[in-house]
């Protein structure tokens, strides 16, 4: 596709500032600039290659010099300027996360199913990876922090691209802005936008679960993920990369980032990581065993107060609820302040169904209502 098929809404769609990222970051540099244009030069085998940007949308022959601005840029990078155009609206601005599904059958075609669980679980890959930039955890329930929420609304779902089954999700971060310090701990201690930081999240742990699955392979042991929850591995992490493999669980992942021109990238950060089908299994039970050994948080019970007890002088009393849980009856313990306990007390007295919510754990063969609140009696009607 040439340049000129471009329409003038298309070319004017593109930020200035990111002809100007994308300049620079290849190495381009400003020779001339006036208040309508910038004159930027390099040189490639002795030979000259100019390019003039226009700075404003307004001038006459704005859209002629862009075109002539990305025919020059496709010939100096030998790709196509659909490419060029590509890199200019995406990666000039944003941190691009592409998922490559590889089939070992070679086929043409996936399942309609296993296309829709890609999307649905690359989109989950990401959310884990937000979540575990605020707080690292083995978990993480239904309910997100703000950031998280408003984070997963600026990102974009790219267009597919024809070699082989890539999801790309376009994550938009602030450009670096550079400033001189007196003091270099302050500058060492200014973190990368929130942004940046959850891809960074999601490399590190990507990292992180193929490192513990192929150990765990070997020792059948879980600890190594244990180990790389701090690292943002978690449940939710291990279930998404499950999702991706497909419902049978039979193809190879890569996922890799470009990121943006706008931001230094940190070396540290791994820009590729490749997961095998074998270890889908692994990684699955590790998932299984994250999810069945965490606190479950925002549970609601319901049931009956079967026992209570109080230490003398305690402001706080224990106690045990009949309740329904995992479709079986179980008994819930749950600590309680002054005031649920003494409603604790009417309730097991006059057998009145009680509701509270809280963090569910499981020890052992018990359950325990952490952090319970909204602890109310409900009377049959």
């Amino acid at each position: 596709m040439k340049t000129n098929l471009y329409d003038k809404t298309t070319l004017k769609g593109l930020r200035l500032s990111d002809w100007t990222t994308y300049l620079r970051t290849h190495g381009w540099q400003e020779a001339q600039r006036n208040d309508k244009a910038t004159f930027w030069r390099q040189y490639q085998d002795n030979e000259a290659y100019e390019v003039l940007m226009p700075l404003r949308y307004d001038l006459a022959d704005f859209s002629p010099r862009i075109r002539e601005a990305l025919d020059t840029l496709s010939i100096f990078e030998q790709r196509s300027s659909v490419a060029v155009l590509s890199d200019l609206k995406t990666v000039t601005s944003a941190d691009v996360i592409r998922v490559c599904v590889q089939d070992n059958s070679n086929t043409s075609t996936i399942p309609l199913d296993d296309g829709v669980l890609l999307i649905q679980r690359a989109r989950d890959m990401l959310t884990s990876a937000a979540c575990a930039t605020v707080n690292t955890r083995a978990y993480f329930a239904s309910r997100k922090p703000s950031e998280v929420t408003n984070y997963l609304q600026q990102v974009s779902l790219g267009q597919t691209e024809p070699e082989g089954y890539v999801v790309k999700l376009i994550s938009p971060v602030n450009p670096q802005l550079h400033y001189q310090s007196n003091n270099q701990l302050n500058l060492l201690a200014v973190e990368p936008p929130y942004q940046r930081r959850v891809v960074q999240t999601l490399m590190q742990s990507l990292s992180a679960l193929q490192k513990a699955a192929e150990i765990a392979s070997h020792s059948s042991d879980f600890t190594p993920f244990q180990n790389a929850v701090r690292q943002g591995v978690n449940a939710n992490l291990c279930e998404a990369v499950i999702g991706m493999s497909g419902y049978h669980k039979t193809r190879n992942l890569e996922i890799n980032v470009l990121w943006s021109y706008a931001r230094t990238a940190e070396k540290a950060i791994p820009d590729r990581v490749s997961l095998s089908f074998e270890t889908m299994d692994i990684i699955e039970e590790a998932g299984r065993l994250f999810r069945a050994t965490s606190p479950q948080e925002d549970q609601q019970i319901e049931g009956l107060v079967i026992s209570l007890h109080r230490e003398k002088e305690k402001t706080t009393g224990l106690v045990t609820i009949m309740a329904f849980v995992d479709g079986r009856h179980r008994k819930v313990r749950a600590e309680l302040d002054n005031k649920d306990y003494d409603k604790a007390i009417q309730a097991h007295k006059e057998h009145i169904p009680i509701s509270c919510e809280g963090e569910l754990i499981k020890e052992a063969r018990s359950l325990i209502l952490n952090h319970p609140r909204n602890f109310c009696l409900e009377p049959d009607e």
